[in-house]
C-alpha cells in the first residue's frame, strides 16, 4: 500500500513507483508488450499451470506443433539445494480479501488490462 517504505524503480518508466499495485500494472503492461515484438508469446494463468502442469505442457506442445523431448519431470527443489527459508513455516494465505483491501486494489488497477488477462474483480 501507499505509505510503506517500499519503492520500485521501473527503467522503462524512468520514475519510481509508489506501491505494489502500481508496480504490478507496470509489469503487466510490459509483459503484454511482447505481443508487439514479433516473437512467440504464451500467457498462462498461474492457477491453471499449478493445478495441472502436465496438461498445460501437453496443450502448449500441441499449440506449437511440437512434442515433449522426454517424460514430464517437475521441479522439486527451490533455489538450489542450499536454500534456507527466512522463516520456518510460512503463514497460511488468507482465504478471502477484506472489503476495504479489495476496494483499494480495485481503485489501483486498470479493469480493461485485467480483463484482457481473464481477471475480473
Amino acid at each position: 500500500r501507499t505509505g510503506t517504505n517500499a519503492v520500485f524503480l521501473v527503467p522503462t518508466l524512468l520514475r519510481r513507483l509508489l506501491d505494489l499495485p502500481e508496480a504490478d500494472q507496470a509489469k503487466l503492461r510490459g509483459l503484454l508488450s511482447y505481443s508487439n515484438r514479433g516473437c512467440p508469446l504464451v500467457l498462462a494463468r498461474l492457477e491453471a499451470v499449478q493445478a495441472a502442469p502436465e496438461a498445460f505442457l501437453s496443450d502448449l506442445c500441441a499449440a506449437f506443433s511440437t512434442t515433449m523431448t522426454g517424460p514430464y519431470s517437475p521441479v522439486t527443489k527451490r533455489l538450489g539445494s542450499k536454500f534456507k527459508p527466512a522463516i520456518d513455516t510460512r503463514p497460511a494465505a488468507p482465504q478471502a480479501i477484506c472489503a476495504e483491501d479489495l476496494d483499494f486494489l480495485r481503485s489501483q488497477t486498470d479493469p480493461a488490462l485485467e480483463e484482457r488477462l481473464g481477471y475480473r474483480y
